[in-house]
């Protein structure tokens, strides 16, 4: 059996959002929001939420394809 697209997405999407949450504290407890810790993990959530949306379309486009056979 395999494993649904959407799994993954979802997994993506919930480490975005820790990232995301990460970033934030450290742009709270720093200067600057222009500090490395801040930029680095802004990074690693626009990957992840990049992820998260490919998978998704990816999903939807394999269901879209199975409906037609």
């Amino acid at each position: 059996m395999r494993i649904s697209p959407m799994i993954p997405a979802i997994v993506y999407f919930l480490m975005g959002c820790l990232f995301l949450f990460a970033a934030y504290k450290s742009a709270m407890t720093a200067p600057t929001i222009w500090n490395a810790t801040t930029v680095i993990l802004t990074v690693f959530t626009t990957f992840m939420f990049g992820a998260c949306i490919r998978l998704i379309r990816f999903y939807l486009n394999m269901k879209k394809h199975m409906k037609k056979k």
